[in-house]
This record gives structure tokens, sequence and C-alpha cells, in this order.
């Protein structure tokens, strides 16, 4: 897979998914490559201020040199932090009150996240359980490292509240 950085552009969505019947039209197709990130040190520095994280992996570059990462690593909290990011360019929802993000069901980094790695989001429609006028979309969800393979895989599940939405 050929996957350009384009970190910055306004990437193109690559599908428009309106309400749940579009989000059933995509059952098992997986969405992505996103829009890519680097794990730059500004970023890990940054993230981990936010939520106080003074472990010496993700700030001492010297003694990370040394260590069996070779460089500084991002948390593993970091990667989930990002998934909004990556996760509108894949996707543009219509027809919805409100689209959130409540929770995921499994999280699993497979390989730590060195500074300089560029990460790539592909997410599969992978369930879809109706709640009324709400539906929860679950998505499996693969962060990629471009001739690394995959960084972290997840479960997350959006919850959708088509409630209140007029058919104008």
């Amino acid at each position: 897979m050929n996957f350009p950085l384009n970190e910055g552009a306004a990437a193109p969505v690559s599908v428009v998914i309106d309400g749940v019947e579009g989000f059933r039209q995509l059952l098992g197709r997986t969405l992505g490559p996103s829009r890519a990130m680097e794990i730059t040190q500004e970023r890990i520095e940054t993230f981990c201020r936010a939520v106080d994280n003074f472990e010496w992996t993700h700030w001492d570059e010297a003694r990370c040199q040394q260590s069996r990462f070779g460089t500084t690593i991002a948390p593993a909290a970091f990667i989930q932090a990002i998934f909004p990011y990556q996760w509108h360019s894949l996707a543009e929802l219509r027809g919805f009150k409100s689209a959130v993000i409540a929770g995921s069901d499994r999280f699993r980094l497979l390989t730590p996240l060195r500074k300089g790695s560029v990460l790539h989001l592909l997410a599969t429609v992978a369930a879809i359980e109706d709640r009324g006028k709400d539906a929860a979309v679950f998505l499996d969800l693969q962060w990629e490292i471009p001739g690394g393979g995959p960084a972290a895989v997840a479960r997350y599940v959006l919850r959708l509240t088509t409630a209140g939405i007029s058919a104008d």
C-alpha cells in the first residue's frame, strides 16, 4: 500500500456516511488509509505535558538512544488520542444529531511508537446495534506504520443519535 504523507493538508474524505443506513452499506468494508500523522518529539512532549507523564522514555533522547527503543517513544494512549484526527480524514458523517466516541472494547499496542514514525489508520465497520432512534457502530481499527506493519489495534464504539433530525 502507498501511504503519501499529507499531514496538515485538507485530505479528501474517502467516504460520506449518510445516517445509520450509510453505515449498514459499509458493514465489513475497510476504510483507509487515513491522512498521515508523524510522531514528532514536539507531539510526544505536548501530549505528555497534558497528562503529566514525565517518564524518561518520552523525554530523555540521549538515554533513549542507548535503550532498546533507539529513540524516544510516545505513550500508548497517544495513539488513541489521535483517532479523531485520522477518522475525520476517512469519513464525513451526515444525518446525525450527534456522534460521539462511546469508548473502546479493546486496545492493544503492538510495537513502540518511536519518534519519527508515521501512522495511518484503517477502519472496518464491524457491527451495528440499533438502539431505538440511536445506534452503536463498532469499528475495528488498525494503525499502521508504512513499511513497518501494524502498530496498534482496537475496537471503538461510536454512539450515533438521530433523534430530532428532520427529513428536510
